[in-house]
């Protein structure tokens, strides 16, 4: 699996999300339009979008509780289990107006 995952609004692909010495990053597409924002709190501009953990928006899609800690425990031996491992391995089931 790479270290960059595609995010699409509404089917329409928007920006990347990755891994950058120690944070993760959000950055809009060039052609990305004022109406493709991932969340209201994260506006399309040219700047990146730099946190420290996963990003609220994408953090929802997490499990929590006793169904995260089965599936760390399921692929522990064949991916990252950190929260943006996971993310990687859950995006191409995730439903919503933001995607992967």
């Amino acid at each position: 699996m790479g270290n960059e995952l595609n995010v699409c609004v509404e089917g329409r692909p928007t920006g990347n999300l990755f891994q950058e010495t120690g944070e993760l990053v959000f950055r809009y597409n060039e052609a990305a339009l004022p109406d493709q924002f991932v969340s209201l709190t994260m506006p399309v501009r040219r700047k990146d979008y730099n946190h420290p953990h996963l990003h609220p928006i994408f953090e929802m899609h997490l499990p929590e509780g006793y169904l995260l800690s089965i599936i760390k425990k399921q692929f522990a031996k064949i991916t990252e289990t950190d929260d943006f491992g996971l993310l990687r391995l859950l995006a191409p089931n995730v439903r919503g107006r933001a995607g992967f």
